[in-house]
């Protein structure tokens, strides 16, 4: 189809034709309504983050819900601490090294203080992963 709105049929899913079109509608949202929206489009999408759509759906999902961190509970935090770290690693590996910075920086500040002593199992390579993207972007001051 052609126009504003592209439809899946059968699927339930609508994609704009254009991502100018995207950019003006999301303007369109008041200030105060969009963090709520995105952070649920991006819990909507991580319910979908099966190991089929992973690839597909993950670093939207994630960063939807980084928008929108401010309003989440410490559950949901903890939650998204983890799905960034995945993200982040997968950028990692596929070299999108400030994407994967940013991704492991969110999944860090949600750790807050002591992280090693709160989870580590996912501090040791989230910090590990972090610095390596820091240090492949030059970025000093957060490799020392």
């Amino acid at each position: 189809q052609t126009g504003i709105l592209e439809t899946r049929i059968g699927r339930g899913e609508y994609d704009f034709s254009h991502d100018q079109i995207q950019s003006v509608a999301f303007s369109l949202i008041p200030e105060e309504r969009k963090a709520a929206l995105q952070l649920a489009i991006g819990k909507r999408l991580m319910q979908g983050l099966d190991s089929s759509h992973r690839d597909q759906f993950l670093f939207s999902a994630v960063e939807l819900c980084m928008a929108g961190m401010e309003i989440m509970g410490k559950a949901e935090k903890q939650h998204l601490a983890f799905w960034a770290f995945v993200a982040g690693d997968a950028a990692l590996t596929q070299g999108a090294f400030e994407k994967a910075l940013r991704c492991l920086d969110v999944s860090i500040e949600i750790l807050g203080d002591e992280p090693f002593q709160k989870d580590e199992e996912l501090a040791i390579p989230l910090f590990c992963g972090a610095l390596e993207a820091a240090f492949t972007l030059n970025i000093h001051d957060k490799v020392d």
